[in-house]
């Protein structure tokens, strides 16, 4: 995101530590402009085939992603990074659902 800002640029303000804070943690998705150019995605393929060499200690897990956790913990997801992934975009995008009201909860 710094090496193209134009992403995000107009839409953040303040100094390099606001700015800094605004790139990682902002409501405002802006880091989905980057994930087709060709870098993220050699980045992408690198953390899942480290992650699927070396699988993340369950405490990790737990700790950035509770729900998947335990649904590993439960038999109902593996263990393996695309799986982790699925599941955690999926939880997402349920909640957008249910704030554009087409979905509720428990279903």
């Amino acid at each position: 995101m710094r090496a193209d800002p134009s992403h995000w640029r107009p839409y953040y303000r303040g100094d390099e530590d606001e700015l800094r804070f605004a790139r990682r943690f902002s409501f405002s998705d802006r880091v989905r402009y980057y994930w087709p150019k060709p870098d993220v995605q050699a980045a992408l393929e690198r953390l899942i085939q480290n992650l699927t060499a070396h699988p993340p200690p369950l405490s990790l897990v737990s700790q950035h992603l509770p729900s998947q956790y335990r649904a590993i913990r439960e038999g109902a997801l593996g263990l393996r990074p695309e799986d982790m992934i699925r599941a955690k975009a999926l939880e997402v995008a349920e909640v957008y659902a249910r704030a554009c009201g087409t979905r509720t909860e428990g279903s």
